[in-house]
């Protein structure tokens, strides 16, 4: 498959970035001059409130895993603009252009500055990262996608539980995908996104506690196959997630074996 470019869209004001606002000095909202105002909602925002439990506002599904399909969201977001050229899960290039959201804007100028040709899997691991996940979560804060809230920790040491803004919303997202899986029709390519990046990661069991893992996997795999819009990016997208995440896993297990790191309760 391969994916060109499309036509730049307007250019509109990009996302907010906390950490890096904190770092170049733009607290005051503005990069290159240009004021920011509220990001467009990204693939990366629905999979973040998907992970988080309703109820606690813990994040559900490991660490690791959660941040590859963030990863993954954001270059299916390029993938699906046109902005990232895809073949055989290898990416050919991105359209180095003015975007609507600073964190896109970042990695497609990281790929199309790369002069060697990379795997998907690749830049998936090369993106996803705490950093990235953290980064995130605020900008969805900033954006009224979550609200953060204080809550007592062990010790009574406050941690920071983040929740969706909007509940009803966030339950209406999770049964329209559930309904996707369960009929086979995905309205759109990013609800095919989404559902390969819940599989990808883990998450689908949250999603669909009652299927056995096999029969789920199974129902969402068709369900992207059918989706005729973006089906092949959310099986590229999908595969490199879950491919990196095996790495990364393979990667903590030799290291614990060797007793060069300590096990980490959901890494």
């Amino acid at each position: 498959m391969t994916r060109g470019t499309t036509r730049t869209r307007p250019d509109r004001a990009r996302g907010h970035d906390p950490e890096r606002d904190s770092e170049n000095g733009r607290e005051n909202g503005r990069e290159n001059g240009r004021e920011n105002r509220p990001a467009a909602r990204l693939l990366a925002d629905d999979l973040l409130v998907l992970t988080l439990d309703p109820a606690t506002g813990r994040p559900r599904g490991r660490f690791a895993a959660v941040n590859c399909g963030l990863a993954g969201a954001l270059l299916a977001e390029l993938a699906l603009a046109g902005r990232l050229q895809l073949e055989r899960s290898r990416v050919l290039g991105a359209q180095q252009a003015a975007h609507s959201d600073a964190e896109l804007a970042d990695i497609a100028g990281t790929i199309a500055a790369e002069t060697r040709r990379r795997t998907l899997a690749s830049w998936v691991h090369k993106v996803q990262g705490r950093k990235l996940r953290r980064r995130l979560l605020r900008r969805a804060v900033a954006a009224g996608i979550l609200r953060a809230e204080s809550r007592p920790g062990p010790f009574g040491v406050p941690v920071t539980r983040y929740a969706a803004a909007d509940p009803a919303a966030a339950a209406d997202r999770a049964e329209a995908l559930r309904t996707a899986v369960r009929t086979g029709r995905v309205p759109d390519a990013r609800t095919g996104v989404l559902l390969a990046l819940l599989a990808a990661t883990g998450l689908d069991a949250r999603l669909l506690p009652d299927q056995a893992r096999s029969r789920r996997r199974k129902a969402i795999a068709a369900a992207v196959r059918g989706d005729a819009t973006g089906g092949e990016v959310a099986a590229e997208v999908g595969g490199a997630v879950r491919s990196t995440v095996q790495r990364i896993q393979i990667a903590l297990a030799a290291a614990i074996g060797a007793g060069l790191v300590r096990p980490i309760l959901g890494a």
